[in-house]
C-alpha cells in the first residue's frame, strides 16, 4: 500500500499530524524517501552519504543524553 493511501486511512488527528509532518520532511528534507516499514509510515535515507551518517550519529548521541 503506498504511502500516502497508508496515511488516509488513520484517524483525524493522525492524520492531520502524518500529513502536515510530510510536508515538513518535504520541504526540509527531500532527500529522505517515504515508506511503508511494518505497516507504518516512515522516512529513509536511500543512499546515506557519511556526512549524513555522521548526523545520524550525532542525533543518536544528542537523544541518549
Amino acid at each position: 500500500m503506498p504511502f500516502l493511501a497508508k496515511t488516509a486511512e488513520m484517524e483525524d488527528a493522525d492524520r492531520a499530524l502524518a500529513e502536515r509532518l510530510h510536508a515538513l520532511v518535504g520541504t526540509g528534507a527531500p532527500e529522505l524517501s517515504p515508506k511503508l516499514w511494518y505497516g507504518m509510515p516512515a522516512y529513509a535515507l536511500t543512499k546515506p552519504t557519511p556526512a549524513d551518517e555522521a548526523r545520524i550519529a550525532e542525533l543518536i548521541r544528542k537523544a541518549a543524553s
